[in-house]
C-alpha cells in the first residue's frame, strides 16, 4: 500500500529511528558520538602543538644565560644597559606549570580517545525495506454544515453529471432502476409540434415466454425526465409496446429543451423509452427513423393482385404521385408488409366445408387449428392441446399437462412469409400471438382459459469423433460435418419445412446412419448424443407436447490415422 503523494523518506528514516531509540535509553545518539571523536582528535593535535611551543621556549633558556655572562664580563655603558633582562633566569619551566598543564591535558585527552573505536562506523541502522501493510483501519469523526457539502452524480455519457440538492435527501449514486432503456437524441425539433418515429424491429426476437413489458416514455426538460402521457403526448403507438415494427406519433411538449441539460449531451433534444422489467419481451431494434409515414396500395381491376403475396422490395418508392414543395425527399427503407393475395381457385370449397364443420366456433381441437390457419396465412402449423396449461419455458422445463379448463395453442410461423430471429428456433412475434388469441377468444367458450404460445425448442448436443477417407482436408470437412449434422437435426434450415413438427422423436441409430452415409466419412470412432435434462439412450423423446427437437452444440473431432510400429524380428538360436 502506498500513500498517494507521500514518499517513504528513506533518506531520513535511519537517522530519525536511531535518534529516537537512543533517546529512549538515555544514551547519546551515534551522530553526537561521531562528532565528539572528531573533537578529541583536534584537541590532541592542539596538545601536540602546545608541547612543541613549550619546548621552543625552553630552548631559549641557554641563550639568556650566555647573554647574562657576557654582560658581567664586559659591562656596557650605563646608557645602553638592557634593563629588560632579568637578573636571574630559572633553569626549569616546571615551576610555572606550563609543561605540567600540557602533559596533564594530553594524558586526559588520550585516555578519553582510547575509550572510543575511531575506525568503527557510527551505529546508524541500515536503510530498511519498504514495509507491507497487512491491515489498515481508520476511525474518525467529522462534522460539516450543509453549505460545506456538494454531491455531484456522474452519468454514463461523456461529460455528463448533475449537482443534486442535499435537502431533498438524494442517493449517494445516481439511481437507474429500469431494466432496459433506449435514448433517442434528436438534433432539430420544434417544441409544441409533432414527431413521427419509425421503429423497425426484428419482431421474432421478442421473448414470448416472458410477460409483456410496460413501456414508459419521457422527455428531458431542465435536467429532469418528464413523462409523456399515453393518449395525450403519445398520440398513437403502432409498435404495440415495441414488439412489432410501426410508427409512434408524439406531440412534442413546449417545455422540451436541450440547453442547460447536464445529465445528457446538451447538443440534442432527448426522449427516453424504458422498460422497468421484462426487457426481454421487447424486440431487438433494426433501425429508427424520424419523419415517417405509412402508405397503402390502391388497386383497380387492371392490376395483378397475385403479386401481393410477394413484398415490394426496399427502394422501389422514391417520389410522390403529386409533387409537394414542402417534401424534399421520399425514401422507402424497408420492404412492404401485410399483402395477401386473393383466394385461389378451389380454396373456396375447402374454406366453406371447414366452416360448415366448426360453424365459426372453437369446440374441438381441430377447430382451433383450422380457424388459425385460415385467419393467419403467416402461420404454417398449429397444434391445439386441451386440458394443458402452458408454463414459461424460461422458468419451467415442462408444462402442466393435466389442467382441466385450459387450452394451449402452439403455432409455427411460415418461414417463407415471416422472418424469424433464430432460424434454429423459429418463433412467431408476440404481437401475432396476441392477435391469434384475440381471434380465437371471440369464437370459443367464455369458460375456456386460452393461451397461444410458441413451441418449446429442446436442443440436442452431439459430440462425434470420425475418421475421414485419405486425402480429405480435416479443417474443411470438420466444419462441413458440423453443418450436415445441424441440417439433419433442424431440416427446416435447408428449406424442408414439412419436417418441422411437434413431438417428433430422434433415434440414435438414425443419426449414426446419416453420418456413416456421408461420402467423406470412413467410419465413426465415437459419438455421444445428449438431449434436454441430460437424456441419453437409443431414443430421445420431447419433454412436452409442444416441444420440437432442434440442433444444439455440435462438437466434431477428426481422428488421425496412425501407422502401427513395426515389430522387431526375433531370430531363434535353433535356426542358426
Amino acid at each position: 500500500m502506498t500513500l498517494a503523494g507521500v514518499s517513504f523518506q528513506h533518506d531520513r528514516y535511519a537517522y530519525v529511528l536511531a535518534e529516537q531509540m537512543m533517546a529512549l535509553v538515555d544514551l547519546v545518539d551515534p551522530k553526537s558520538i561521531e562528532e565528539a571523536v572528531k573533537g578529541l582528535i583536534e584537541a590532541e593535535k592542539l596538545c601536540a602543538e602546545s608541547g612543541a611551543r613549550i619546548d621552543d621556549i625552553d630552548s631559549w633558556l641557554g641563550t639568556l644565560a650566555e647573554l647574562q655572562t657576557h654582560i658581567k664580563r664586559v659591562p656596557p655603558p650605563p646608557l645602553f644597559t638592557p634593563i629588560q633582562i632579568p637578573q636571574t633566569v630559572p633553569n626549569d619551566l616546571s615551576p610555572y606549570g606550563l609543561k605540567e598543564i600540557d602533559r596533564s591535558l594530553c594524558e586526559r585527552i588520550t585516555q578519553i580517545k582510547n575509550k572510543f573505536d575511531i575506525n568503527a562506523k557510527a551505529g546508524i541502522p541500515e536503510e530498511p525495506y519498504t514495509p507491507l501493510i497487512k491491515s489498515l483501519s481508520i476511525d474518525y469523526i467529522a462534522t460539516a454544515e450543509i453549505n460545506d457539502i456538494e454531491i455531484i452524480h456522474l452519468y454514463p455519457f461523456k461529460n455528463t453529471s448533475k449537482c443534486v440538492i442535499i435537502e431533498e435527501a438524494p442517493y449517494l449514486f445516481p439511481f437507474f432502476d429500469d431494466e432496459g432503456t433506449l435514448f433517442l437524441g434528436i438534433e432539430n425539433i420544434t417544441p409544441g409540434g409533432s414527431l413521427s418515429v419509425l421503429f423497425q424491429l426484428a419482431e421474432a426476437t421478442a421473448d414470448s415466454e416472458s410477460d409483456r413489458a410496460d413501456i414508459n416514455w419521457h422527455y428531458l426538460s431542465n435536467n429532469n425526465w418528464v413523462q409523456l402521457r399515453p393518449g395525450f403526448d403519445i398520440i398513437s403507438d403502432h409498435t404495440d409496446g415495441l414488439t412489432v415494427s410501426g410508427i409512434v406519433n408524439i406531440a412534442v411538449p413546449d417545455t422540451i429543451s436541450k440547453l442547460g441539460n447536464t445529465i445528457m449531451p446538451d447538443t440534442l433534444y432527448w426522449i427516453k423509452v424504458s422498460a422497468p422489467i421484462n426487457a426481454r419481451a421487447v424486440a431487438e431494434t433494426i433501425g429508427i427513423h424520424t419523419q415517417a409515414a405509412k402508405t397503402s396500395a390502391r388497386f383497380n381491376k387492371l392490376h395483378d393482385l397475385n403479386r401481393l403475396e410477394t413484398p415490394l422490395e426496399a427502394g422501389q418508392i422514391s417520389k410522390l404521385v403529386t409533387g409537394d414543395f414542402s417534401v424534399k425527399k421520399v425514401e422507402q427503407l424497408y420492404p412492404s408488409f401485410g399483402g395477401r393475395k386473393p383466394e385461389v381457385s378451389g380454396h373456396f370449397y375447402t374454406r366453406v366445408s371447414e366452416h360448415l364443420k366448426h360453424k365459426g366456433r372453437d369446440i374441438m381441437a381441430n377447430d382451433y387449428e383450422k380457424i388459425v390457419l385460415e385467419g393467419f396465412p403467416e402461420i404454417y402449423k398449429v397444434k391445439c392441446i386441451s386440458h394443458a396449461m402452458a408454463l414459461s419455458a424460461n422458468l419451467f422445463r415442462r408444462d402442466l399437462e393435466v389442467a382441466p379448463g385450459f387450452v394451449m395453442v402452439a403455432v409455427i410461423p411460415d418461414l417463407t412469409k415471416l422472418v424469424s430471429g433464430d432460424q434454429l428456433e423459429p418463433k412467431a412475434p408476440v404481437s401475432l400471438l396476441e392477435k391469434i388469441a384475440t381471434h380465437l377468444s371471440e369464437r370459443t367458450s367464455a369458460f375456456a382459459r386460452l393461451k397461444v404460445v410458441n413451441p418449446r425448442y429442446e436442443k440436442m448436443d452431439v459430440k462425434v469423433n470420425v475418421r475421414l477417407h485419405r486425402g480429405k482436408s480435416k479443417s474443411f470437412y470438420a466444419q462441413q460435418l458440423k453443418v450436415e449434422i445441424t441440417g439433419f437435426l433442424a431440416p427446416w434450415l435447408l428449406g424442408d419445412s414439412e419436417k418441422i413438427c411437434f413431438g417428433q422423436q430422434l433415434f440414435f441409430s438414425d443419426l449414426v446412419g446419416f453420418i456413416e452415409r456421408l461420402e467423406y466419412v470412413d467410419f465413426i470412432v465415437d459419438i455421444v448424443l445428449k438431449g434436454a435434462c441430460n437424456q441419453h439412450g437409443g431414443v430421445i423423446d420431447p419433454l412436452t407436447a409442444r416441444s420440437i427437437l432442434t440442433a444444439g452444440k455440435i462438437c466434431v473431432e477428426i481422428d488421425d490415422e496412425k501407422c502401427p510400429k513395426p515389430k522387431r524380428a526375433i531370430i531363434s538360436p535353433e535356426l542358426i
